[in-house]
């Protein structure tokens, strides 16, 4: 059996780390993922199991497109870091600064007038997951299913997907740019990773 270098100094067999897998994906019916090992920032092992289309007997491949969800979250950090690196956005600077209005007279945002702690939160904020918005408007505990402010930003943590629209809303008008052209720039491109995308391309169609 070949053998694999684990993060931590640990080395495993890829018969080990197939017989786990499968284990796994037995026991909460997944059908179908694909997974890497990376050690000293290098790939170890690159492996699918599983179908693409169980229905039509399709396997997945390493170019297989899957719904990514929240792993963009983190994608989209190392987007606004070389925004950072580059000082077009500064985490520690109100992010209501860089807006040529403020922020409730936006359609989106319009929910947060009269409460001034919007003019507090940072992309830092945003990224640590600490604005004071809920996961979700939708989710809002109250029922009313508007964006609302908790607590004071930076004061604690709550997942919240509004606190990275925000940053995003923020991002594109600084640079004049969608994300995905920014991720395209400063990511897919890069790392050649042709098959992946925040938008829904055709050619997914095939592979997915």
């Amino acid at each position: 059996y070949n053998i694999i270098n684990l993060p931590g100094g640990n080395v495993s067999s890829t018969a080990m780390v197939d017989k786990v897998v499968h284990e796994l994906m037995d026991t909460a019916g997944v059908t179908g993922i694909a997974i890497g090992i990376i050690h000293d920032n290098q790939p170890t092992y690159v492996k699918t199991y599983g179908y693409r289309n169980k229905t039509l007997r399709l396997p997945n491949d390493t170019n297989t497109s899957f719904y990514a969800a929240s792993l963009a979250k983190a994608l989209f950090a190392t987007v606004v870091m070389q925004l950072v690196d580059k000082r077009q956005i500064d985490l520690d600077k109100p992010l209501s600064s860089y807006l040529p209005k403020p922020l409730p007279e936006y359609e989106n945002y319009k929910d947060l007038a009269g409460d001034d702690r919007w003019t507090l939160i940072t992309g830092r904020h945003c990224l640590e997951h600490s604005t004071g918005f809920p996961n979700w408007r939708q989710l809002n505990p109250t029922g009313s299913k508007k964006l609302q402010i908790f607590f004071t930003p930076g004061s604690r943590y709550a997942y919240s997907g509004e606190g990275i629209y925000l940053l995003q809303f923020v991002v594109e008008i600084i640079t004049g740019q969608p994300l995905e052209a920014l991720a395209r720039k400063y990511v897919f491109e890069p790392y050649g990773m042709i098959n992946t995308s925040y938008v829904w391309q055709p050619s997914f169609e095939k592979n997915y």
